[in-house]
């Protein structure tokens, strides 16, 4: 009988162990990515952050290190410079990634077309973020869809939409263009600015049609529109040297909160571009990045940054951005973000590089 007891015994603590081992897997299970997630991140305590807009300052930093530690309790030294020239911080980070090096920041914040050029040289790693994005942020603030290339190369934090900025003072509602043929109209010569950012302009031909649209470009080039980046075009419509201005929305936004009269006008197209949050690869603290991106993506994160710096958010209501989406929606006119079919292929193309050399020399002979 002493040889059946041993057997029980064994058997009982193999049983044992099994359940065991079985309960530790069951639980790690049960542990959600976000979850996952802080817990990493309260170990690394540290991120740094290439930060959009450039309007954040470290005051709104500290609100972003506050609110993330009050809803996940994870306590981030967040270290930051603002996105300013968006086009050169991408050209930094391929340098460092094509040499080596450890990534500058954990997170960057881009515009789409910098942030896929990017991912296309391997600079930000793709991560499945539908898991680990918080409650209520829809699942449409991840880029991409599952199986594409683009697919998890970051989230939207922010969006903007192009077209036209106007001064209700001076242009009556109903006398407002209302397609980019109308600028073209001889009583704005003078009182119409419009951006010369070729890139912008080959996105928009690429949509509209490239014919149709650098014809257009063409007459309204004619009739002597003052010309420049947004920034500039913004001192003259403050100064009211201008009415109209062919512009971004956030610039809009900046208007209204100093006391500037200004309304919005889309035209023909409700032109969306989103500003995504996207982890180096090779990050040093990748996850307070993604923590930091979860939260940004959000909605209170979506608050903060308008609250602070002026960034709308289309996905969410009460900013600016959701207002001109829904305005866009009631007159029926079409939208094209990120998705629009081909958009981020073009992006990336050569050919778009030869339609903006030929956008670009327009802008100097109207040719």
């Amino acid at each position: 009988m002493e040889w059946k007891t041993r057997i029980v015994a064994v058997l009982s603590l193999g049983l044992t162990i099994f359940c065991l081992v079985y309960a530790r897997a069951a639980r790690a299970a049960d542990v959600s990515p976000l979850a996952r997630i802080i817990e990493g991140a309260k170990k690394e305590t540290t991120v740094t952050v290439q930060i959009s807009p450039s309007a954040h300052t470290a005051a709104s930093m500290k609100r972003l290190s506050r609110e993330i530690k009050g809803r996940y309790g994870v306590d981030l030294d967040i270290q930051f410079a603002p996105s300013e020239r968006m086009a050169v911080e991408l050209s930094k980070a391929l340098m460092e990634h094509k040499l080596g090096s450890a990534p500058t920041y954990d997170l960057m914040s881009l515009t789409i077309p910098n942030i896929l050029r990017g991912a296309e040289a391997g600079v930000f790693e793709k991560v499945d973020w539908k898991p680990m994005i918080d409650k209520g942020t829809p699942p449409e603030v991840v880029i991409g869809k599952p199986g594409t290339p683009y697919y998890g190369v970051g989230l939207t934090s922010y969006t903007a939409h192009r077209g036209l900025m106007y001064n209700p003072k001076a242009v009556p509602a109903e006398k407002v263009p209302k397609t980019l043929a109308e600028l073209a109209d001889p009583r704005w010569r003078g009182k119409l600015g419009i951006h010369n950012y070729p890139r912008v302009w080959a996105e928009l031909a690429f949509i509209s049609g490239k014919e149709k649209t650098l014809s257009e470009l063409r007459a309204i080039l004619k009739n002597r529109p003052v010309q420049g980046g947004y920034a500039d075009l913004q001192k003259r419509y403050f100064l009211e040297e201008i009415w109209l201005a062919h512009s971004g929305s956030a610039y809009l936004q900046e208007a209204r909160l100093k006391g500037v009269a200004a309304e919005w006008q889309s035209l023909e197209i409700s032109d969306i571009l989103h500003n995504v949050v996207s982890i180096r690869t090779g990050a040093r603290h990748p996850n307070a990045a993604k923590l930091v991106a979860i939260y940004l993506a959000s909605p209170e994160g979506s608050k903060l940054s308008v609250e602070e710096a002026g960034a709308g958010n289309y996905y969410y209501p009460g900013n600016y951005e959701h207002t001109i989406t829904a305005q866009d929606r009631r007159r029926g006119i079409p939208e094209a973000a990120w998705d629009y079919p081909g958009r981020m292929e073009f992006v990336l193309s050569k050919q778009a590089g030869e339609w903006e050399k030929e956008i670009e020399r327009i802008f100097k002979t109207a040719k």
